[in-house]
């Protein structure tokens, strides 16, 4: 059997071998990643939740009263704390509600509900009825809503004013409730995803924050409208809600564990193309590689992503791929330059290494247009190689070492 076909079909071994610790490695991200979301969720229950605010609606006994008209104003200041060595996107906004009704009769002691509040604190700083003062708002127990008990409102015409501020982590969304909704939401935060069941008709997005507008129109609200558990006086959202229900979600971009799981895909590619360099310096210079030598090159290409996880979650992503991927390259170059015999041929394979390295950080930091990116890029080079070995007779080389 030809020599050659031989260490090929072993250096291809050892690269299947190799994908163990990179799977193993793209399953730590995915746990640190699962315990971030529950120091999140830990957060909320500290701070406050995700929220998705439906009303207010009256309500007595067993029916509700939909607002003819809902307009809603909300100024959200949003920040990224950290919890332990997890970013967490907080905020508080501050809300106004203008509400109004169009009563069919006299209702005697109802009462006025917002729901949606997953867990948080709504502070009630100002609320009216009509021309009215007085109309309190207290939070409930199971920190689910925020109520008041009118004395009488009698038919008619009636508006219903208030501000409160609420506070949240990553998600506020509403509920339209009203035969026509209207929400305006300006924010510090620059990142915003605009997410539920509608995009806002209107908006704009620079490096300081964000505005944005919506208008809903509805027929029948109540389709829409919260349960009632008339038990407890509470109401809850129904289970398809939350797809009703449009708004932001405040999140960082591009996540930190999401950019590692993405270059974990391209470990299989360094491992290859180093390979293949040193296959090729075999073949051209007469070198003889062992294949433990290849495996210490490989799983040092392999550590550079533990590296880059370990770092990147104490002095973030950046920073951690700069360390960690000069850290990779002067240990492999220092390694090499042994193997190899040639500071020319150790020279190649740094520059080599370093090319990849900048080509994967750039794609990283690309939203959009990373899979075009990257498929470009593996194009140009697949087509470098080809050229650089387009001159080889491996049939002449393979008999040569046989």
């Amino acid at each position: 059997m030809l020599r050659l076909s031989i260490k090929l079909a072993i250096i291809g071994t050892l690269s299947l071998l190799l994908l163990i610790p990179t799977i193993t490695i793209c399953s730590l991200t995915k746990e640190r990643k699962e315990r971030r979301d529950e120091i999140v969720q830990k957060s909320g229950m500290i701070w406050g939740s995700t929220h998705a605010l439906a009303g207010p609606v009256i309500i007595l006994g067993s029916k509700k009263y939909f607002p003819t008209s809902l307009d809603i104003r909300a100024s959200v200041n949003a920040e990224v704390r950290h919890r332990g060595i997890f970013e967490v996107p907080f905020y508080s906004s501050d809300i106004e509600i203008k509400a109004t009704y169009n009563l069919p009769g006299s209702l005697a002691k109802p009462l006025v509900v917002i729901g949606g509040l997953r867990r948080g604190e709504a502070d009630i700083t100002e609320a009216t009825l009509d021309r009215e003062t007085g109309l309190y708002f207290a939070q409930s127990e199971k920190q689910r809503q925020i109520h008041a008990l009118v004395p009488v409102m009698e038919s008619g015409k009636h508006e219903i004013k208030m501000k409160f501020r609420l506070l949240g982590t990553q998600r506020l969304h509403f509920l339209p409730v009203a035969n026509q909704t209207n929400v305006t939401m300006t924010s510090n935060w620059p990142h915003p995803n605009f997410s539920g069941a509608m995009l806002p008709s209107e908006r704009s997005v620079n490096k300081d924050g964000f505005k944005a507008t919506w208008g809903y129109q509805s027929q029948d609200p109540s389709m829409m409208g919260p349960e009632l558990d008339q038990n407890e006086y509470e109401i809850s959202l129904k289970p398809d809600e939350d797809v009703q229900s449009f708004g932001v979600d405040f999140f960082v971009p591009v996540d930190l564990y999401t950019q590692i799981e993405r270059a974990v895909k391209y470990s299989m590619l360094f491992i290859a193309l180093t390979f293949l360099t040193f296959f090729i310096f075999e073949v051209v210079a007469g070198l003889q590689i062992h294949p433990v030598q290849y495996l210490f090159v490989g799983l040092a290409l392999s550590l550079f992503f533990l590296l880059l996880l370990s770092m990147a979650e104490h002095i973030g992503f950046g920073k951690a791929y700069v360390l960690a991927s000069t850290a990779d390259i002067a240990l492999i170059a220092i390694y090499t330059l042994k193997i190899l015999k040639s500071k020319i041929r150790s020279g190649i394979l740094l520059a080599i290494l370093a090319g990849l390295y900048a080509f994967l950080y750039v794609i990283l930091q690309l939203e959009m247009y990373s899979l075009l990116a990257g498929s470009i890029g593996l194009f140009v080079i697949l087509a470098l190689v080809m050229y650089a070995t387009r001159n080889i007779d491996w049939y002449a080389r393979d008999i040569k070492a046989t």
